[in-house]
């Protein structure tokens, strides 16, 4: 039998080596040489299935890691979605309080000439629409100020 392999170590404290196997002789019976070769064929598979373990543990911890992922996607989309709803329906009540004043400003354009002749009537009604006009302005100001520092 003759050995093969090499083994070093140098002075800084590193070690080199390299894999090997102890084989027969050139000379060996042909029994020999078949047991030896049964031997290494069973070191070999030992060392695949060895190897196919590790490789489906890693694939099973990437998988768990995709999965957990992905998880986390669906619930950061599904909140992000959520919150989309909620700032499309803050908008929706906005313009929608927005509407009287529109209203207002469409009804004061249209005042007739003989209501505004009246002097009193026209005054009352431009000082009420004016206040009323603040009132929902800011209203409507103040709760979109809100929703943006809410939402910051």
């Amino acid at each position: 039998m003759h050995v093969v392999g090499l083994s070093a170590m140098a002075m800084v404290g590193m070690s080199i080596s390299a894999e090997g196997t102890v084989g027969p002789s050139a000379h060996a019976s042909l029994d020999v040489l078949v047991r030896h070769l049964m031997q290494e064929m069973d070191a070999l598979r030992d060392r695949v299935r060895k190897q196919e373990r590790k490789q489906q543990a890693d694939h099973d911890e990437l998988s768990e890691r995709v999965n957990k992922i992905d998880i986390d996607t669906r619930a950061s989309l599904q909140a992000l979605a959520a919150r989309t709803e909620e700032e499309r329906r803050q908008d929706i009540r906005l313009a929608a309080r927005a509407l009287p004043l529109i209203i207002l400003g469409v009804v004061l354009t249209g005042v007739p000439d003989g209501l505004a002749a009246g002097g009193s009537v026209g005054w009352a009604l431009a000082g009420i629409s004016a206040l009323l006009a603040l009132w929902l302005g800011a209203w409507t100001a103040a709760a979109w100020i809100w929703r943006r520092v809410r939402h910051s």
